[in-house]
């Protein structure tokens, strides 16, 4: 997905739990890191199931085929991948907390609890809420606001 070459459409086959984590939406227990990276790349959607008896020698799992629809450019004009993906995986890295508690925890981040609370503020978003029920675009404006207020 972050080749140089582009591809308007990907069909692949994984394995049956990777093709959940892939496809999740938010606020299931699917729905993670994995989910918002090809989110950010692609749209997603799981085209079936393959069960395992359908290969011989037959494996131990079953498999699914997942479609990607790539995006010509990233999800969001100009955003900062790097502390997008920082933000992320600083709020699923703490799954259970709350996300203002994962992200002040981060040694990654180093925002002061101040600025946090004024960037879930500046965002219109709920510092209470955990990371597995923001989505993308939610991420997406909150990681832009909280570098707009530790850089400011």
């Amino acid at each position: 997905l972050e080749s140089s070459l582009f591809f308007e459409t990907m069909v692949v086959m994984v394995q049956k739990e990777v093709a959940a984590r892939l496809t999740a939406r938010p606020g299931t227990r699917d729905y993670g890191v994995l989910s918002l990276a090809a989110r950010f790349h692609a749209e997603l959607d799981k085209i079936r199931d393959v069960p395992r008896t359908c290969f011989r020698p037959a494996p131990d799992v079953d498999s699914a085929i997942v479609r990607f629809r790539c995006r010509s450019r990233t999800a969001v004009e100009g955003a900062n991948k790097e502390f997008l993906f920082r933000v992320i995986r600083a709020g699923f890295g703490e799954r259970r907390k709350m996300l203002k508690n994962a992200l002040a925890r981060s040694r990654d981040l180093q925002i002061a609890r101040p600025a946090l609370d004024e960037a879930f503020r500046a965002a219109h978003i709920d510092g209470n809420r955990r990371a597995e029920t923001l989505n993308l675009e939610e991420f997406i404006r909150l990681s832009e606001t909280l570098q707009r207020v530790k850089i400011g």
